[in-house]
Formats: structure tokens, sequence, C-alpha cells
């Protein structure tokens, strides 16, 4: 964070502590040992407290900045939860189309396949009553004609004449 004349507050806050310090070391070294009087006791007491002074702001200051801080990143936290959630709705609408379209493509094939299904039963059924009844007359058929045409005459479909076999040998 930077001051408003642009130079870091705790730069600022150490250079100033320097020079106090520095200050009350020259003052110390100036006057003889063992004496302190009211003016140095004032003079001490003074930049004890600006000394404080200077750290209550800059904790002030911290503490301001952290705030800051801290509510960017829950104002970002919550655009980011927004987000999410639009997103996840987003996914679950687009999933929800997407198996209805699946059903419906399911149930079309399940239904084409019934219906596939019972119409080759129809046709198989059919053509096997079809089969039996040709292949009934089939066989009445080849068993007539492996009987020999002279035991058995066939039958003539003219009305009124009765036709008999006629005997071989003695009349």
């Amino acid at each position: 964070m930077s001051d408003t004349n642009g130079e870091d507050p705790l730069l600022r806050t150490a250079q100033v502590q320097r020079d106090r310090s520095l200050i009350a070391a020259d003052a110390e070294q100036s006057r003889p040992q063992g004496t302190k009087n009211e003016r140095d006791i004032a003079f001490d007491s003074a930049v004890s407290r600006a000394a404080h002074r200077d750290v209550a702001e800059l904790v002030a200051r911290n503490e301001a900045y952290n705030k800051s801080q801290a509510d960017i990143v829950a104002t970002n936290r919550a655009n980011y939860a927004a987000l999410e959630a639009r997103s996840l709705r987003a996914n679950l609408l687009a999933e929800r189309k997407r198996a209805s379209n699946a059903n419906f493509g399911l149930g079309i094939v399940s239904v084409l396949l019934l219906a596939g299904l019972i119409a080759g039963g129809v046709w198989y059924f059919s053509s096997q009553n079809n089969a039996n009844t040709t292949a009934s007359a089939g066989v009445v058929a080849a068993s007539a004609s492996t009987t020999k045409s002279s035991d058995v005459s066939a039958p003539d479909r003219t009305p009124g004449t009765i036709n008999v076999p006629a005997t071989s040998g003695n009349p």
C-alpha cells in the first residue's frame, strides 16, 4: 500500500524511528553521564508517544487494507459461486434435454421393433398354414400317382357315366 506521496508507510515509519533514535543517541552522548533533566524526560516521552502514534496509524492502515482485501475476496467468491450455480443449472438443463431425446428414441425403436416382430409372426404363421395345406395336397397327389393306374381308375367328371375297370383274362 502506498502513501499519498508514493512512499511505503512501513519504510517511512522505520525511517522516522531511526531518525528519532539517532537524535536520542546524540542527545545522550552530548550530556554528561548520569544527569537527566526534565527537558530530556519530556523529549523521551514525546518521542515515545510519536512512535506509538505512528505505529497505531500503521496498524490502522494495515487493518483497513486487510478489510478491503477481505471484501474483494468475499465479492470474488460470491461471483464465482453465482457463476458456478448458473453453469450447473445450464448443464442440468442440457442433460435433461439429452435424456429426454434418448428416451424418446428408445421408445420409437421399441415400438418399431415390436411392430416388426408382430408383422413377422403374422407372416410366419400365415405362410406355415399355406405350406401345410399345399404339402397335404401334394402328399395326396403323390400317393395317387404312386398307385397303379390299372388298379384304380381316375374318376370321370362327366355326370352319368360309370367307369368299370376292365378285367383281364376270361370272360
